[in-house]
């Protein structure tokens, strides 16, 4: 299978901020109205556990113009674009690794956006706990498997349950991660579900989204063109209406 780092750099970096269905941009929009509506001060220090194209590092400037942003991405193509919009400290390298280059309790505010498909959520939480201040802020954006349900059964035509979960390792339902959070010190501020439609008019379409945007990319990268095939002629799979759903956290370090 095609690694990350190569999806990234070669297949969604340069159409991520299209943004399609304006999943990432209305997330955002409710990750910065948590910040400001908890009155939390100003932040010094910054860091984007997956930094991407910059584009919530980019809001938070306005914000906060006297801070110093931090970031890791495993796509070189997604920092590359990044630093394009502003001044950054960034580190090419998975997210695993960040406790390599930065140093315990020594930030303000921690993001966790959109990538716990691809890591131990246990350990980045625990990661993100040691790298922040003592009353520091975390802020979790991801996906669950309370998303895209219409879509999971339709994998499971051509890949088995266990195929499906082991490729984008999010948590099983916000319930799950707020239980994980709270096991690692954190004290919830905010919590907000964001639930949107997504329609699709043929597999064409789907495909194209789903491996652009890097919403399903892991998983189209193991269709083979023989299963392609079948969902593109399948009676009844298309239009296809399904829905997102993102949690959208703001923690506290006890």
């Amino acid at each position: 299978m095609i690694n990350i780092e190569t999806m990234y750099d070669e297949i969604i970096a340069e159409s991520y901020d299209s943004d399609q269905f304006q999943l990432l941009t209305k997330a955002r929009n409710i990750v910065l109205k948590q910040i400001q509506e908890n009155n939390l001060g100003n932040f010094e220090s910054i860091i984007d556990l997956a930094v991407g194209t910059g584009e919530i590092l980019l809001e938070l400037q306005k914000l906060y113009p006297q801070a110093k942003f931090y970031g890791i991405d495993i796509s070189k193509k997604m920092i590359d674009i990044a630093k394009t919009k502003m001044e950054i400290t960034a580190f090419h390298d998975d997210v695993k690794n960040i406790k390599n280059y930065v140093d315990d309790n020594s930030f303000d505010l921690v993001l966790i956006h959109f990538i716990l498909s691809y890591v131990d959520t246990e350990k980045i939480i625990a990661d993100a706990a040691s790298i922040l201040r003592q009353g520091g802020i975390c802020s979790i954006a991801t996906s669950t498997y309370d998303s895209f349900k219409v879509m999971q059964g339709l994998a499971q035509n051509f890949m088995a349950s266990e195929d499906i979960k082991s490729l984008a390792k999010v948590p099983e339902n916000p319930n799950a991660l707020t239980e994980l959070l709270e096991k690692a010190g954190f004290a919830i501020l905010a919590k907000n579900i964001l639930a949107e439609k997504v329609r699709f008019a043929d597999f064409a379409e789907l495909y194209n989204w789903g491996t652009k945007s890097g919403w399903l990319t892991q998983y189209f990268t193991k269709v083979t063109d023989e299963q392609a095939a079948m969902l593109s002629t399948t009676n009844g799979i298309f239009p296809l209406e399904d829905e997102f759903q993102g949690t959208i956290l703001l923690l506290k370090k006890l």
